[in-house]
């Protein structure tokens, strides 16, 4: 199934969306609550999605088809999820219980922990070289 564009073009690209089919180029199933994040590692070779039911996945491409390689408990609900751009495999999470965890996803470790949000982190961006 396509999904229709929206009304206004992304600025500055060299290209219109608007009135284009964009072509579904895969699902990925497997969390049991509602998804609210999903990034793509720095090579577009991973993928990394959180959501409502606190587990942080990986996902690769594998024989043309995407596949969960790793599932991580995080204990929390996962507003944001996104790739460090320079460490592979290294996820930050932004959660329900007001605190940022950066991972060692493929590893399930959980290496920093930032505590002290006044409420929910709702939102992570890639982020400088901490590690």
């Amino acid at each position: 199934m396509a999904a229709k564009a929206g009304k206004e073009a992304p600025k500055g690209l060299g290209f219109d969306l608007i009135g284009k089919e964009i072509p579904c180029c895969g699902v990925l199933k497997g969390h049991t609550g509602g998804v609210k994040s999903v990034s793509f590692d720095p090579d577009g070779k991973m993928l990394c999605s959180g959501g409502d039911d606190g587990e942080l996945r990986l996902w690769r491409l594998v024989r043309g088809e995407w596949q969960c390689v790793k599932t991580v408990e995080c204990g929390s609900p996962i507003s944001s999820c996104c790739f460090h751009p320079g460490a592979p495999g290294v996820v930050a999470t932004g959660s329900g219980d007001n605190v940022v965890r950066l991972w060692r996803a493929l590893q399930g470790n959980c290496e920093h922990v930032m505590s002290g949000h006044g409420d929910a982190v709702t939102g992570a961006v890639r982020f400088p070289d901490l590690l």
